[in-house]
């Protein structure tokens, strides 16, 4: 079986990928080029005659048979490709949709029928459309040669090999970090950017020998063929993708679905599993012989049958054929995620009127988080807004001015394409009240008496009113923070020296929003005074 590296390490894998394909080619090009029925080529010699060979032999791509070269006795040339000519867009397109075996497992990608069809203006194409002799013989036809550049190329590619999302989650510096290898990499448009620092990453394309990518340079014919040759004989897709081992009997294995040679027999093939850093986890399947499977079933273990801890890997088949030519499918991601729910509520003590805020952190991206409220089913459930890449999510929740008093239950529901995770939290709706001390107690007249209050919740304002002979002396007492609500609160009260002696109610007030408490004390008005004595009251 052939050794690949993963995607841990892109220069090793691009190394590994040209030495694996350079040893498809030595006395085997020879018989290539030479397995066109014996007529003329222009592809003899060329660096992608294998390539552009094995494409022709699965009906690929068709060569040019018009009257361009006549040979001297009128009859037309047998065999052109003209490799080294710009590949026209629609021709692309179209051998992307011929690599595609179809038959329900790999239908022909939308963008490469699109393209072949009537070309992706949308990139930016020079021209749409155009016949074989309007581009390989543009001088003569009196009219420009539409072209389809690099990056487009490689966009299209990406697209039609299903990566596309996936490249577009790739952090922007990451992406950065693999086109500043390149001494044109910054020259690459925000659109493309991330598309072509995946097709490095994951070997589908190389720069130049002096450290170039040419983005905007013309894709040869050859190169359109040759890197179609690396990508797409051996197709693979892991679906569904990311999955979760986890026993919940919901997407706990991911199958993968496999593609191959239509017209040359296999003669061996095989499916690895590689960690970030390129180290070879699993061996899905394999066999010395004979085609594979239309698809595998991996349940996310390694060798030992051990699940793999959550994260993102990558997959790559290859597949031998009756001349010995080793195919490789392009390396691929797969993710393992773990599915989890956590909920929580603050504050856990409200009162009507007030706001909670519902909270909840979730793994495996789930599709969307709600809350059901107990004590409110009227509200219905609560959908709560994603934030830091749908793993925290939130949402406020106003309790009605008439709840009664009492817990509430908050069930969260995090929904993921298939199957769901639940968690639970409470709260209190309660009510505001509010208890105190007067000191001293029993006090005589004359002297100071001290007045503290505490609250169950904290509260905006409280104060105390003295009921005296003489009057109301009302006080308001400062809360010990001064700044927003608190719960505990102080003032003092001198006394008329002429209050006679007696029990006199004070009477506590603290207030939050509309909502307020009172509480009764009393305070022992004596000659001399006295120790301390306080009473509470609800």
């Amino acid at each position: 079986m052939p050794t690949t590296r993963g995607p841990g390490r892109t220069p090793t894998l691009i190394v590994a990928l040209l030495l694996g394909l350079a040893s498809t080619l030595g006395p085997g090009a020879g018989r290539a080029e030479g397995a066109l029925g014996g007529r003329s080529s222009d592809i003899s010699g060329h660096w992608a005659a294998t390539y552009i060979t094995v494409l022709r032999e699965e009906n690929v791509i068709t060569p040019w048979a018009g009257p361009l070269d006549p040979a001297p006795d009128g009859r037309q040339r047998a065999w052109l490709f003209l490799p080294d000519a710009s590949v026209a867009p629609a021709d692309f397109g179209t051998w992307l949709v011929n690599v595609h075996p179809g038959e329900g497992l790999f239908p022909p990608p939308a963008v490469a029928v699109a393209l072949a069809g009537s070309g992706r203006p949308e990139l930016a194409f020079r021209s749409s459309q155009a016949s074989a002799s309007a581009w390989a013989a543009p001088a003569s036809a009196g009219r420009p040669a539409p072209v389809l550049l690099r990056q487009d190329a490689v966009a299209v590619l990406v697209e039609a090999l299903g990566l596309a999302d996936f490249a577009r989650r790739m952090d922007a510096e990451l992406a950065a970090t693999y086109l500043r290898q390149f001494r044109d990499g910054s020259s690459i448009p925000p659109g493309h950017r991330q598309l072509l620092a995946l097709a490095v990453r994951l070997g589908i394309i190389e720069g130049y020998p002096d450290r170039t990518l040419r983005p905007r340079q013309a894709m040869t014919r050859a190169e359109g063929a040759t890197v179609i040759y690396r990508c797409c004989l051996l197709l693979a897709e892991a679906d569904p993708n990311p999955f979760s081992p986890d026993g919940d009997g919901v997407e706990d294995v991911t199958l993968f679905r496999l593609g191959s040679l239509r017209n040359r027999n296999a003669r061996g093939w095989g499916l690895t599993v590689y960690d970030a850093a390129g180290e070879p986890r699993r061996s899905v399947g394999s066999a010395p012989n004979g085609p594979p499977p239309q698809a595998l079933t991996w349940d996310g273990t390694d060798e030992r049958g051990i699940v793999l801890t959550p994260g993102i890997y990558y997959y790559r088949g290859w597949l031998r054929d009756r001349n010995g030519l080793v195919h490789l499918s392009t390396l691929k991601p797969v993710e393992i995620e773990e599915k989890w729910l956590r909920g929580s509520v603050h504050p856990v003590l409200v009162l009507p009127g007030e706001t909670v805020r519902l909270a909840a952190a979730a793994g495996g991206a789930p599709a969307r988080v709600s809350a059901a409220l107990s004590s409110f089913p009227a509200a219905g459930p609560v959908e709560l807004e994603p934030g830091g890449g749908r793993r925290e999510w939130a949402a406020s929740f106003r309790v009605p001015d008439s709840s009664p008093p009492g817990p509430c239950l908050v069930t969260f529901t995090a929904h993921y394409r298939a199957g769901s995770r639940t968690a639970t939290a409470t709260f209190e709706v309660g009510s505001l009240a509010v208890s105190g001390t007067l000191r001293p107690n029993p006090a005589g007249g004359g002297q100071v008496v001290r007045v503290t209050a505490s609250t169950n919740l904290p509260a905006r304002s409280a104060e105390a009113a003295f009921h005296l002979p003489g009057g109301i002396l009302t006080t308001a007492l400062v809360p010990a923070r001064p700044e927003g609500l608190d719960r505990d609160f102080a003032g003092q009260v001198p006394l008329p020296p002429d209050t006679p002696e007696g029990r006199y109610p004070v009477t506590l007030l603290a207030a939050r929003g509309a909502l307020t408490a009172r509480a009764t004390l009393w305070l022992d008005v004596t000659e001399s005074g006295g120790g301390l004595v306080f009473f509470l009251s609800g």
